[in-house]
Order: C-alpha cells, then sequence, then structure tokens
C-alpha cells in the first residue's frame, strides 16, 4: 500500500500535490513532496522510492554511532550502532516507502546539532552555558540562556535546517523540539 501511495504522488502535478497535501491529508507535506523529487530524478521504481529509506537507515546507524561517540565513546557509540542496525524496528522501517527512516534520520541529525550548538564540548556542564537569576523583590525566577562563545554558525543554521525539516515530515517531531527546548 505504501508504494501504491508513493506511485500515486508521481501521478499528478506538482501544483496539485501542493494541493491536496494543503487541503487533504493529515500529515505535513515534507515527506511526499521528497518522494515526488526523487521520483522525478531517479525513477518510479519500487527500488528507487526505498531507496530514500534504505540510504535514511544507514545513515541513522552512521549518525548513533557518531552521537555514541560524542556523549561518552567511540566503544558506546559502536555498541549503540550495532543496536540500532539489528534492531528489528529500524531494519523495518528502512525497507518500507514511508516516513519513518527518513524520520528517525532527521532527529538524529536535529539532535546532533542540538549538542553541538548549546553544549559545544564533550561533558560540559549545563551551568556554563545557563544561569539562573532569582529576584527575591520581585518574587520570581527566570532562566537565562547564554551562548557558549565558541558555537559555529554552521551548527547554528544546520540546527535551525533540521527542525524545520522535522517539522515538515511528522507532526511527531514536534515533540522532539519541545523537549529540546525543555532541555535548553
Amino acid at each position: 500500500i505504501e508504494l501504491a501511495n508513493a506511485v500515486a504522488v508521481l501521478n499528478i502535478g506538482w501544483q496539485d500535490l501542493v494541493t491536496s497535501l494543503v487541503y487533504g491529508n493529515p500529515v505535513p507535506p515534507g515527506y511526499k513532496s521528497l518522494l515526488y523529487f526523487v521520483g522525478q530524478w531517479l525513477g518510479r521504481s519500487a527500488f528507487e522510492f526505498r531507496l530514500l529509506s534504505a540510504l535514511a537507515g544507514i545513515g541513522s546507524v552512521l549518525m548513533v554511532y557518531v552521537l555514541g561517540r560524542r556523549i561518552h565513546s567511540s566503544s558506546a557509540g559502536l555498541l549503540a550502532a550495532a543496536a540500532l542496525a539489528g534492531s528489528f524496528h529500524a531494519i523495518t522501517y528502512s525497507q518500507e516507502v514511508q516516513v519513518s527512516a527518513v524520520l528517525m534520520l532527521a532527529v538524529l541529525m536535529n539532535f546532533y546539532c542540538f549538542l553541538s550548538v548549546f553544549f559545544p564540548d564533550k561533558g560540559e556542564e549545563c551551568e556554563k552555558t545557563m544561569r539562573v537569576e532569582f529576584n527575591a523583590m520581585a518574587g520570581h525566577v527566570s532562566f537565562v540562556w547564554q551562548p557558549p562563545v565558541d558555537v559555529r554558525p554552521q551548527c547554528l543554521l544546520m540546527f535551525w535546517i533540521t527542525g524545520v525539516l522535522l517539522t515538515y515530515l511528522h507532526y511527531v517531531a514536534w515533540i522532539v523540539l519541545l523537549v529540546e527546548a525543555v532541555l535548553v
């Protein structure tokens, strides 16, 4: 059924696709738009449509390794990547023409960019980037984020791009962005 939906995306024009996504579809337009362009570029067979999910699954395994290495160690990254590579759900998502594998990769990329922007050094504590101001006279507490001095603009730009990509892929991505906002 997912392949039939992907082929249906290619059989209509770009303007009709946008109209159907805006008025008749309860999901954001990102994934079907991506499928449209992949289908125009690579072709319309089941292989080309599933290639996008397969590449996203491979990219997710690589991103889990990079995240594990950044957060803890190389061996932790390898162990986490091996666990994801052997996961039944990750393997299934990487074979379907669905948003799941692409969303998984986008979430991992966004989280990596989040760590790069808000916690640039491995092991750096929150206290270096946040401070709590307490005003006893006014009776309120405020949290102030101070950006680290060494934030690279490309990390901030990638964080913004992956956040926008997430919101265009699936509504569940808002939960990820909300959790990141709470963590900051």
